[in-house]
């Protein structure tokens, strides 16, 4: 039988050939090989063509990769999008940042505009904005821009969010602080003022509309434009945010991190980014910013925030990967309980790749079963220092933008890799179909 990683090099030469791959399925000029390959219709997907439009009834999720930053562009099954994160990083001096892509002639914020307009079935028009937390991988930065606006009262830098707004209109904007930005702890450093200011604009110009994140609501992020369609089959839950935590019940919320927050002038972002669980049909994914951290909390007991949200989300099929899978993230708690089929990880720096968080993730005592590890970038001394590691056959490592498609009903998903050295949006490569794993032994329901 092919190993995982004889199959990923059996891969690289398929594509050099022209041919659609993915587990059990193998195509060549779009004549269907194995049962099941419809379901990478319309358009088959091939290797080296551009991949097939979304279609009603799928949903989406775009890890889109500038070399800067992390940004998240969804598509849900009727066509109500949101944009996750759209980040700029000082990389003056920085030797250890990943390529940019796919050059330097625009801003990353401009690269993520343009990639929402060739993918999102509403063009310029997205329905939800979301910044997880307020780092400038994550919203954009005062110190590294594109130009200044002119003549808009409170002018600001354009950077991340604010730049890819000069193209994208937001109906519906969330963060984690909104709207006095004074919790737990005031928050008053220039990006997240430059930020603040774009907001204030696009409030008062463009008709965008500001909420507070409710940790624990249901469908506090809904479907927009064909709910009905979709009742009871579609609905995100807000797992954390501002270092709140949802308990998995109804109304209830754990605020042991919040408490003890409000104890310091002070704290990294990372620990405050929102977090939801997507649900479609029986398919879930995880997605949050950077959310990690232990803690001693105010009654002297040690905790770990993605050990308190683990058993909250339940077992999910693909996990966005916390902190870029830095080191401190990913821990056994968490990944043992999400189980989940295929991990993402936004890539912009050599460190993001770590062997302690990859042996957590691919370590079958946790949970039985395959893997998918895809980052967005895989750098080269990286590739060089991890050549022969056990896990290296579990992840996928040509790097490129990354795609999730959940095909109509959640019952199936296919991972998708896109060059990002041009705007071809062609396919690298195809991995799936993979059933959507059973959800009996989740945590807490919808």
């Amino acid at each position: 039988m092919t190993s995982r990683r004889g199959f990923l090099k059996e891969c690289a030469a398929l594509a050099g050939a022209g041919l659609v791959f993915a587990p059990g399925l193998v195509r060549r000029g779009g004549a269907a090989a194995s049962a099941g390959s419809e379901l990478f219709a319309p358009g088959g997907e091939e290797i080296g063509k551009p991949l097939s439009p979304w279609r009603p009834g799928t949903m989406e999720f775009h890890h889109i990769y500038t070399g800067h930053a992390e940004s998240i562009f969804h598509i849900f099954p009727d066509g109500t999008s949101m944009l996750i994160d759209s980040g700029q990083i000082e990389r003056i001096g920085y030797e250890l940042k990943c390529v940019t892509l796919p050059d330097e002639s625009r801003g990353p914020g401009e690269n993520i505009a343009r990639y929402i307009q060739r993918v999102n079935p509403r063009g310029s028009e997205v329905d939800y904005m979301m910044i997880s937390h307020f780092h400038s991988d994550h919203m954009g930065t005062c110190r590294i821009h594109r130009g200044k606006t002119e003549g808009r009262g409170e002018d600001y830098y354009l950077s991340g969010m604010s730049q890819t707004g000069e193209w994208i209109r937001f109906r519906k904007g969330f963060d984690r602080g909104f709207p006095d930005y004074d919790q737990p702890f005031p928050v008053k450093d220039p990006d997240t003022e430059n930020y603040r200011r774009f907001v204030r604009w696009k409030m008062k110009t463009d008709g965008l509309e500001m909420e507070p994140f409710e940790v624990g609501r249901l469908d506090q992020i809904a479907l927009l434009h064909e709910p009905e369609t979709y009742r009871g089959a579609f609905h995100i839950r807000n797992l954390c945010g501002n270092g709140i935590l949802w308990t998995g019940r109804e109304g209830e919320n754990d605020e042991t991190f919040y408490e003890f927050l409000k104890t310091k002038s002070g704290y990294s972002e990372n620990p405050l980014s929102l977090g939801l669980r997507i649900d479609y049909g029986p398919f879930r994914c995880y997605t949050a910013g950077d959310f990690n951290e232990s803690f001693t909390g105010l009654d002297g007991k040690k905790r770990n925030l993605e050990a308190m949200i683990a058993p909250v989300c339940g077992r999910v099929d693909v996990c966005k990967s916390n902190h870029h899978s830095y080191l401190g993230s990913m821990v056994p708690e968490f990944v043992g309980v999400l189980k989940p089929r295929v991990f993402v990880t936004d890539v912009w720096d050599y460190h993001h790749i770590q062997a302690s968080t990859m042996e957590t993730m691919t370590d079958r005592g946790l949970y039985p079963g395959d893997r998918l590890v895809c980052p967005t970038n895989f750098h080269y001394f990286k590739r060089e220092e991890y050549r022969g590691a056990p896990w290296r056959g579990d992840v996928y490592d040509e790097g490129g933008h990354v795609v999730i498609r959940v095909f109509e009903g959640g019952t199936r998903y296919a991972v998708y890799y896109l060059t990002a050295h041009d705007e071809s949006m062609n396919v690298k490569a195809a991995f799936g179909p993979f059933e959507t794993a059973p959800k009996e032994d989740s945590g807490a329901e919808a």
